[in-house]
């Protein structure tokens, strides 16, 4: 199910940005409070290797606490947020990907739908 990032249960909720830097220069970055973090490379497409999962994991511990936190994960389209809500979810998270992602300017209309995928 699919439902907009704006609206109960998902505002407010940190949002883990897993764009790369030339991603957020190009695109900008969404106006919520959210925490950004970057994970890859602007290349990078598809699960992680297990190092740079372990790394992501711990980056997001670091920063949003343990699990069984809550949160959203954002890519540009939606790819690689899935990869690492599924990521986060395998170590205790209860993540939740952006469908949409963010594509265009500052003011972009990206960050619209989370697709519900913890039934924890």
């Amino acid at each position: 199910m699919a439902e907009d990032v704006l609206d109960p249960p998902f505002a407010g909720m940190p949002l883990i940005d897993v764009r790369g830097t030339s991603e957020h220069a190009r695109d900008g970055r969404p106006t919520l409070p959210h925490i950004a973090l970057v994970f890859g490379s602007d290349n990078w497409r598809g699960p992680p290797t297990e190092r740079d999962a372990e790394a992501f994991v711990a980056a997001v511990s670091n920063a949003v606490g343990l699990p069984p936190r809550e949160v959203l994960v954002l890519c540009s389209v939606g790819l690689r947020s899935q990869a690492a809500a599924e990521t986060l979810e395998r170590r205790g998270y209860r993540a939740h990907s952006v469908l949409d992602g963010w594509l265009g300017t500052f003011e972009g209309p990206g960050l619209r739908r989370v697709l519900q995928r913890s039934t924890a």
